[in-house]
């Protein structure tokens, strides 16, 4: 409803679907991002978001296609930060292990993003949204628009990929 509202020309409509889903976004943004950078990147998916409205598919959940454009924004900001590299397991100077450890963890976090990038698109999504995110099926169901078996399914079919891409 408040789509077709949007799409008619009502601002208080996407307004609504703006305070709905904002603090949702911004979250994971601020997450795969940090603060800095979160809050500019969720403007930005909003403002796609409404110049491509009339694109949505009504048989799919809002909050999941806004969650797909801020998660793509996000991953085109850290492809141009870090130079294609997903970041899953950022260092703190604190934890920087001796000069043997470090090239064993970087061959490490190579291999993850490997196996990551190879996913198709649909079980990268349910990846980061379980393991890099922490939401629950519940939550990644709601997101996503999918149904909760759905969702199972993808993890654990997420989980054979990667244990297989692991022992490769």
């Amino acid at each position: 409803m408040l789509v077709e509202e949007t799409i008619a020309g009502c601002r208080e409509s996407y307004d609504e679907l703006f305070a709905r889903y904002r603090s949702q976004v911004l979250a994971m943004l601020t997450l795969r991002c940090g603060a800095d950078q979160a809050q500019d990147i969720m403007q930005e998916a909003f403002i796609k978001g409404f110049l491509n409205i009339e694109k949505f598919d009504n048989h799919f959940s809002f909050g999941g296609w806004i969650f797909t454009i801020a998660r793509n924004l996000a991953i085109d900001y850290s492809r141009r930060k870090r130079g294609n590299a997903l970041e899953i397991c950022p260092e703190t100077p604190s934890s920087l292990p001796d000069p043997e450890q470090s090239v064993i963890q970087r061959q490490f976090r190579s291999k993850i993003e490997n196996i990551i990038r190879k996913m198709p698109a649909n079980y990268r999504i349910v990846f980061e949204l379980r393991y890099i995110e922490e939401l629950s099926y519940e939550e990644i169901a709601t997101q996503l628009g999918m149904p909760i078996g759905t969702v199972k399914t993808q993890i654990h079919r997420v989980r054979e990929k990667f244990v297989r891409g692991i022992s490769e």
